[in-house]
């Protein structure tokens, strides 16, 4: 035996060596894989043999295989291990901590690890009924020095983590009796390392300041594992234990925090007690703990490391007291919220306050961000924000965010001291820009609170800063002559107009007295003389924030409009239309943007300016080279959102007649219809069909096409503009009243509508031209240079993917593209903006736009004409955009004549489409990292989008309108309680859902994809379309059903949960929905029935139990079991038919015995006889007893 044992050692040896040589080949190294599994798995002499590898004379990597040799016994085998050998493993593995290890700093981690794995998972399965002298052997094997030391922390640590943090015990009653076993050792097991964390910390500074440092070292290496152990025990420990004998855990890791080797670990257990969760004695205990003195330590640690040039582990330290800090704050903000408490705000929290201020205006905008929480948790406290400490640090945070509203820092550059920690935040420019955007708007959030909170204060900040950048000198980027997006002047103003912005359109609502000051500031304003357009943008931004306390003075009014009607018309030099700058579009597109914002925030003021606005806007459109199409339009839309407060109808009208006048009598001719169709006339009028081969037919192709979007975009912004009193008397006395509806409600024409209707009949059919131009007849006389156009555009491809494009400075002359990405932005454009129209014409237009006979046959025809050609991303935009507000916006009187014949072509569709689609997808069959790889994860997000878009519109189509109060994050949750609703579910269909579900093709259609829907691999799709099926059961029920269908319905939702059920937030909602189904469907089909019993698992004896109880009786009896014990039973029907994780599915599993069940007894317990335990028990308990 003992022959056949070396041979065996020999084989294993050899085996191990094979597969760790890297110069072996694949078939070598495969065997020796398979005889070491096949020993392991297989062989009834594992533990001797395994004992015998774990030797310290054996080569670390045998001693490892021997160790998982023993491990894998003890782990899959207990069980069925006998007592003899369970001992021999047990006394052999102690031995081994105790002297079968080499030194501290020799000996390898996964040596130590493998050691600790089988001690704990003996710990599993012996301790404490059968193992009561664990702890005393584990603290007597401390003793002996720092390796076994180390070796009994990385012990507890994995016990705490396996039991407590991952929860790798399955069987509950020995998780439970562990738990008990670690909280009863608890007082005690925080003591031991406290203990242990003071002897080897002052051992390991004795050693060093000896020059010991081999010694040293093995010191820091124990108190790091300690510190690392009591981070993980302190999350889960009572706080009575973390506070006693007067604070000295805590005090003695504010202590370390001045230790190099040890201060992170030391503040990573702090983080862990601020972050504890507990009730409200608990964390005023915290709060009681800390002092002044802990918080100055913080924050002397926190300078101490805070240099330009610090490594990644002092930054780290540095975000880890930041945390601290945060959370500190964070429980005092939970404490002071809570009323009839004891708590008194402390006497450190103005040091607090002063430490969070000063990682606030650190130079890394990560740890400045990390900071706002904090802040702005106090901010919005009702107590916290009027106390005396955080108003005195008013000033101060104001001046801060001065400095850190400023974007810089790139990790790409080195003109600032941010940079070097971007540089370790940020693997690129992008991402420290998309940061940066959400970094200001926060801060910007901020501010405005502290401005609604002292509007003085912040005004008188905002005032001295514009000051000061208006009178100082412009500061370029060094080595330029121009200014850049880099210049320390840009910065400045970059930052002050985000500030200027949140700051003013508070203070001047809230503080009255503060527009007299505010309009003295804006004279200065527009008095300054900038004429660098970066700077020029920000200045018109500093006018636009402090236009409204122009209402104290209107005479202002005007010398705010000559500045913005000035940088309207703003020119360098040299420049033409086609060639100016990007900074110089930016001013005059600013100078635009500027009065549409004044006349959307301060219509009242603009009125009496309206004919002097008109007459500046006709004199600039007289010149051709002076604005462009789009400025021209943007003038426009000021002079209707001016008009909108005429409520006047036929004043109204005739400015928009004005208005359209330029493209009306381009678009209505029938010179227009021969250019839009057919499709061929419109491939020759934009250049599809042929190349341009000199620029001069280049320039015509490219007027061609500015003539069509030129036109979209008048009616686009006409629609968008252009509103009628919301009060029906003004509207009666206003002359917009036109007639009543069958209900007697007035029929209100918006002034648009005489002049957009007539241009509608183009607008239609240009649609059915671009939907005709994606068939293969019509493609196929598309030029060959073109044939790219038809692609998915970059920006769209970005948006799908949830991914930003590059950024760039974008000061350069505007791109001259080819012709080709010139023609596929224009097909792009139009498309959506024909999506618009039609949106923004129902919900301006109303009943006038859905009311008239046959235009739902028309919409048919055109918009949605050779529709089924149209591709993926071309059909979301249409769903997403013009069919959801068709759907909101339709009187209830259209539904039949328009909406219904819509949506019965849409659904049949997007049912046949969709459904391809997800069939393929499964079918794919791309080599990683190719360019149809590429391809396919494109197309399977867009996919999954546009399923998501056409499920919402479901939902938009089956809800009553005034149910449709949940947003889309709420849809996404999939909460129990919404999808588990029944009666709730058909009293939230409304008119339009029951006329669907009415019409026999649409609702086959509807169902159909519904719960199809389910099974497609998707969790959104999955949870949307099980809510909906939720919604249209009962309407199912009220119509004739046959018995396959209602089969058919129920294994629609069984596959759902066989493709989803691996996620759990999928599978609860699916689960609910089946068990609807199951209790409206059974007592009338059997079907169903036999559905549920030839699923596995699923024994007919439990179905008739389930049935009886669940279902039958409370029907009998007229009572509802409980809705939790009736789910729990169902999903134990169906669970064999559930998906499962794919790192579930092959996992071998661990069954731990339940021991006996030990209870704390008031009286003395009675001696263990043998009636009392098997005599196999009462063994071991002896055996695994120390005498």
């Amino acid at each position: 035996m003992a022959a056949d044992s070396e041979v065996t050692v020999e084989q294993l040896t050899e085996a191990v060596n094979v597969a760790m040589n890297p110069t072996v080949s694949k078939d070598d190294r495969d065997k020796a894989y398979r005889i070491c599994e096949s020993f392991k798995e297989n062989s009834d002499r594992c533990i001797p043999v395994g004992i015998e590898l774990s030797f310290i004379q054996n080569p670390s990597h045998i001693r490892h295989f021997g160790l998982q040799l023993l491990e894998n016994t003890v782990k899959f085998g207990w069980n069925a291990t006998k007592l003899e050998d369970k001992v021999l493993v047990k006394e052999s593995v102690m031995n081994l901590l105790s002297c079968g290890t080499m030194n501290i700093l020799q000996e390898e981690l996964y040596i130590k690890d493998g050691l600790a794995k089988i001690v704990v998972e003996m710990v599993k399965r012996e301790w404490p009924q059968q193992w009561p002298t664990l702890m005393k052997e584990l603290h007597d094997l401390s003793s002996q020095g720092e390796t076994q030391t180390e070796l009994v922390m990385l012990i507890f640590l994995r016990i705490v983590e396996d039991v407590i943090g991952f929860q790798n015990v399955n069987q509950i009653n020995r998780r439970r009796d562990i738990l008990t076993a670690i909280n009863a050792e608890m007082k005690h097991l925080l003591k031991f390392l406290r203990e242990l964390l003071m002897l080897y910390s002052e051992r390991m500074k004795a050693k060093r300041a000896e020059g010991k440092l081999q010694e040293a070292e093995a010191a820091r290496k124990v108190a790091d594992k300690v510190l690392l152990t009591l981070s993980c025990f302190i999350e889960y420990t009572p706080s009575p234990h973390i506070f006693d004998d007067g604070n000295a855990l805590p005090h003695m890791l504010y202590m370390l925090l001045a230790e190099p080797e040890l201060k992170l670990k030391a503040a990573e257990c702090l983080l862990a007690i601020v972050s504890w969760k507990g009730g409200l004695q608990n964390k005023l205990q915290l709060m009681n703990s800390f002092s002044g003195d802990a918080i100055s330590r913080i924050l002397q640690a926190a300078n101490d490391v805070s240099n330009p040039n610090a490594d990644e582990q002092c930054y780290i330290f540095l975000k880890t007291l930041c945390e601290i800090i945060v959370k500190l704050i964070d429980q005092l903000c939970l404490l002071w919220a809570k009323e009839n408490t004891q708590f008194k705000v402390p006497e450190y929290f103005s040091i607090t306050l002063q430490t969070l201020l000063a990682f606030t205006s650190h130079d890394s905008v990560h740890i400045c961000h990390m900071t706002f929480v904090p802040w702005s948790s106090l901010l919005r406290h009702k107590s916290a924000s009027k106390h005396h400490a955080l108003v005195d640090v008013m000033p101060m945070l104001f001046k801060v965010f001065t400095k850190t509203l400023q974007k810089v820092g790139m990790p790409s550059r080195n003109d600032h001291p941010s940079c070097h920690f971007s540089k370790m935040d940020f693997d690129n420019d992008d991402e420290f820009l998309q940061f940066s955007a959400i970094h200001r708007s926060v801060q910007v959030d901020i501010v405005r609170t502290m401005a609604t909170l002292h509007p003085s204060l912040a005004f008188e900040v905002a005032g001295k800063w514009l000051h000061q950048l208006l009178a100082s000198p412009l500061q370029f980027e060094e080595g330029a002559t121009a200014m850049t997006q880099h210049s320390p002047s840009w910065h400045q103003w970059d930052a002050l107009t985000s500030f200027m912005d949140s700051v003013m359109q508070k203070v001047l609502v809230i503080e009255d007295s503060l527009n007299t000051p505010a309009l003295e500031l804006l004279c200065s304003t527009l008095d300054v003389d900038i004429q660098d357009p970066l700077i020029l943008s920000c200045v018109l931004t500093c006018v636009s924030a402090l236009f409204p306390s122009v209402k104290k003075d209107t005479r202002y009014v005007r010398k705010v409009l000559d500045r913005l009607f000035a940088a309207a018309v703003y020119s360098i030099p040299g420049q033409t239309k086609k060639t100016r700058t990007r900074p110089v579009q930016n001013v005059r597109r600013h100078a635009i943007c500027g009065l549409i914002r004044m006349c959307l925030d301060h219509p009242d003021l603009m009125v009496p300016f309206f004919d002097e606005i008109h007459m500046k806007t006709n004199e600039l459109m007289v010149d051709p080279e002076q604005l462009t199409r789009l400025e021209k339009v943007n003038l426009y839309e000021t002079l209707i959102l001016i008009s909108n407060q005429f409520k006047d109808f036929s004043r109204q009208s005739n400015l928009i007649k004005e208005v359209m006048e330029p493209v009306s009598s381009i678009w209505i001719p029938e010179a227009t219809k021969q250019m839009l169709f057919p499709a061929e006339a419109f491939l020759h009028h934009v250049g599809l069909d042929s190349f341009p081969t000199s620029p001069i037919q280049e320039e015509a192709l490219g007027s061609n096409r500015a003539h069509i979007t030129n036109s979209l975009t008048h009616i686009l912004a006409v629609m968008k503009r252009c509103c009628v009193p919301k009060d029906v008397q003004e509207a009666k006395n206003g002359g917009f009243v036109h007639g009543e509806m069958a209900n007697g409600k007035p029929i209100i024409m918006n002034p648009a509508g005489p002049h957009v209707i007539p241009m509608l009949e183009h607008v239609l059919l240009l649609s059915w031209t671009l939907n005709a131009i994606w068939t293969p007849e019509v493609q196929a006389k598309v030029c060959p240079e073109y044939k790219l156009v038809f692609e998915i555009p970059e920006m769209e491809k970005h948006a799908i993917l949830g991914a930003s494009p590059s950024v760039t400075d974008g000061l350069d002359l505007p791109a001259n593209r080819p012709m080709a990405e010139k023609t596929q932005s224009f097909l792009h454009s139009i498309h959506d903006q024909l999506c618009h129209i039609y949106a923004s014409t129902s919900q301006c237009l109303g009943y006038v736009f859905f009311a008239p006979d046959g235009v739902g046959s028309k919409m048919i025809e055109t918009v949605f004409g050779n529709i089924e050609y149209l591709p993926n991303f071309k059909m979301r935009n249409l769903i997403r955009v013009s069919m959801k507000h068709l759907v909101k916006c339709c009187p209830p009187e259209c539904y039949s004549s328009f909406l219904i014949p819509i949506l019965r072509k849409l659904g049949s569709l997007m049912l046949e489409r969709l459904s391809k689609d997800w069939s393929a997808a499964q079918e794919s069959e791309a080599e990683p990292g190719s360019d149809q790889e590429a391809a396919e994860i494109l197309q399977d997000h867009l996919m999954r989008l546009i399923t998501r878009d056409y499920l919402e519109l479901l939902r938009l189509v089956i809800l009553r309108k005034d149910s449709i109060d949940t947003t889309d994050s709420e849809m996404d949750t999939g909460e129990e309680k919404k999808a588990s609703s029944n009666n709730g579910d058909y009293e939230q269909v409304g008119p339009l859902g029951v006329c669907a579900m009415q019409d026999p093709e649409l609702c086959q259609s509807l169902i159909f994809f519904v719960y199809s829907a389910m099974s497609w691999k998707d969790s959104l799709t999955a949870i949307r379309s099980s809510n909906l099926a939720g919604l249209i059961l009962p309407q199912i029920l009220s119509k004739p059903l046959l018995p396959d269908a209602a089969a058919q319905l129920f294994i629609a939702i069984l596959k759902g949960l066989n493709v989803n059920g691996e996620f759990e937030q999928v599978k609860s909602p699916l689960v609910i929905r089946a068990l609807q189904h199951y209790e409206a469907l059974r007592p009338k089909f059997q079907s169903v029935e036999d559905v549920l019993r030839k699923l596995p698992d699923a024994e007919p004896k439990k179905i008739e139990q389930f049935y009886k109880h669940y279902i039958r009786a409370p029907q009998q009896q007229n009572c509802k079991p409980a809705d939790r014990k009736k789910k729990e039973a169902f999903r134990k029907l169906i669970n064999g038919i559930v998906g499962q994780p794919v790192n579930q599915m092959f996992k071998r599993n661990v069954y731990i015995k339940n021991l006996p069940r030990f209870y704390r007894e008031k009286v003395k317990p009675q001696p263990l006889d043998a009636t009392a335990a098997s005599s196999e028990e009462l063994a071991l308990a002896s055996l695994f007893a120390n005498d």
